[in-house]
């Protein structure tokens, strides 16, 4: 039993985040704001900015093939490598929800409701915790954070990328990456406190039919 709800756990955080970032990286409408916020607008054309983004949101989730004549050979091999990222980051989505679900059910079968109830409402306070953590993190150490991610997702060096020949670079500057990464973290601690209340009004309520 200890071992399912270590799977638990371990899976639960990872399910949050991953999916908060497949649901908010593609928002194509926050995207917008953020190249008006950070003056990309002001750089590149408007309506090829938003062409060139919506084509390429098509293309990392497998819908478009990438009109390459927006991109350098560089621009091209590294956006292979993100696709490859996007494709790994959605495989683990199912599989780590597969697992979890597998575990939660035989969890249901081997306890009374009231004790998963009650684990659940801790594995999610336990997820609150870990992303306040990981956003404190993020809050003082986000540009080595950025740089190490991209050391050890990538075998090259193709995302190093120049803004004076490379447009890629300017339309996504490492700013915007900075307001995406709090916002998903924001979300999966809304997620996680959800979760949490959820089960502790239902908790509640139980103690509540019992007096």
């Amino acid at each position: 039993m200890k071992i399912i709800k270590a799977i638990i756990i371990i899976t639960l955080p990872v399910i949050i985040v991953l999916l908060n970032l497949w649901l908010l990286a593609f928002d194509f409408g926050w995207y917008q704001s953020e190249f008006a916020k950070l003056g990309v607008y002001q750089r590149l054309e408007p309506q090829k900015v938003l062409a060139q983004t919506g084509n390429l949101f098509a293309y990392l989730q497998g819908k478009q093939i990438l009109t390459a004549s927006y991109y350098t050979e560089r621009e091209i091999a590294h956006l292979t490598d993100v696709k490859n990222l996007v494709t790994a980051a959605k495989t683990a989505l199912t599989v780590f929800a597969a697992i979890f679900i597998a575990a939660l059910l035989w969890l249901l079968k081997k306890e009374e409701a009231k004790k998963t109830i009650k684990f659940i409402f801790w594995a999610g306070v336990f997820c609150f915790g870990f992303y306040l953590l990981k956003a404190v993190f993020f809050f003082f150490f986000f540009d080595r954070i950025f740089l190490l991610f991209h050391q050890l997702a990538f075998i090259n060096d193709f995302w190093r990328l120049d803004p004076q020949t490379e447009f890629l670079i300017v339309i996504f500057p490492p700013e915007l990456f900075a307001d995406l990464a709090k916002r998903i973290i924001v979300y999966s601690l809304a997620g996680a406190g959800l979760l949490a209340a959820i089960s502790g009004l239902y908790l509640l309520r139980l103690k509540n039919k019992t007096r």
